[in-house]
C-alpha cells in the first residue's frame, strides 16, 4: 500500500469537494483531544500516513468526503459539522426521497449486485442532484477503515473522464465485468487512467474506463 505512487498520491489529491474555505484546525484538535484521538490513530483509522493527517488539519491538503465521514464517527458529531469546519460543500441530506439501495461493497471495494443486509431502503441527500444510486459497505470490521455499514450515494452520469481527476467514483474498466469503488487519476498514456484504493494503494494502472460515477455522499451508520 505504501508504494512511492500511493504516498505521492495521498498526499496531493484532491478531495471530492473542493474546500470552500479555509480549516477550522483548533475545532479539530480540540474534538480529537476531547475522545483522546491522537494524530496517529486518526491517520489508522483515515488509512493514510500520519503526515498527511497534519497536512489535513493544518489546511495544507484538502479532506474528502470518506474522510469526514469517518471523522464524524470518530468524534461523535454530524458529518455536517466536520464538513462545515473542513470547508467542504455537502448536499443537505434526509429530505423524505426514498430510494432503493441497489448493492453494497466489500472488503477489498468491489461492489457487489445483490441484496445487501439491513433495510433496502434509505432517505437520499436533498441536494445531491438527479440520477442518484445507493450502495451499503458491508465489511464485517475489514478494510475500508471505519466505514462498515455506510451509505454511498453516487450520481450516473456521462461525459469527459477527465473531469473526475482526483474524485472517488464507482468504476468500471473497459472490458472487465467488476465494479468496483477507486479514486481516479490520469494515467501516463492518452485517454488512460490510474486507480486507487482510499489508502493510496495503486489496483489498476494506465487503464481505459467504461464509466466512472462520482460518489457526492457517504452516511455513516448509527
Amino acid at each position: 500500500m505504501d508504494s512511492m505512487a500511493g504516498r505521492q498520491y495521498r498526499t496531493t489529491r484532491l478531495g471530492l469537494a473542493q474546500a470552500s474555505g479555509r480549516i477550522n484546525t483548533q475545532w479539530f484538535v480540540g474534538k480529537l483531544q476531547a475522545q483522546a484521538i491522537t494524530q496517529k490513530a486518526l491517520a489508522a483509522a483515515l488509512n493514510i500516513d500520519p503526515s498527511s493527517v497534519s497536512l489535513m488539519l493544518h489546511g495544507k491538503r484538502t479532506m474528502d468526503i470518506r474522510e469526514a465521514a469517518v471523522i464524524a464517527k470518530l468524534i461523535g458529531v454530524p458529518m455536517s459539522d466536520v464538513a462545515l469546519n473542513a470547508g467542504i460543500a455537502l448536499p443537505d441530506v434526509d429530505d423524505g426521497k426514498e430510494v432503493l439501495i441497489k448493492g453494497w461493497v466489500d472488503a477489498g471495494y468491489t461492489v457487489r449486485w445483490e441484496a445487501p443486509k439491513g433495510p433496502r431502503k434509505v432517505r437520499a441527500p436533498r441536494n445531491g442532484g438527479p440520477n442518484l444510486v445507493c450502495l451499503r459497505i458491508q465489511t464485517a470490521g475489514q478494510s475500508v477503515n471505519g466505514l462498515d455499514g455506510a451509505l454511498i450515494f453516487y450520481r450516473v452520469v456521462s461525459g469527459p473522464l477527465n473531469v473526475r481527476l482526483g474524485q472517488i467514483c464507482i468504476t468500471r474498466v473497459q472490458g472487465s465485468k467488476e465494479t468496483c469503488l477507486r479514486v481516479i487519476q490520469r494515467g501516463y498514456e492518452t485517454g488512460t487512467f490510474n486507480l486507487y484504493t482510499f489508502g493510496g494503494e495503486l489496483k489498476e494502472e494506465g487503464v481505459v474506463l467504461e464509466m466512472a460515477h462520482p460518489v457526492v455522499y457517504f452516511k455513516m451508520s448509527d
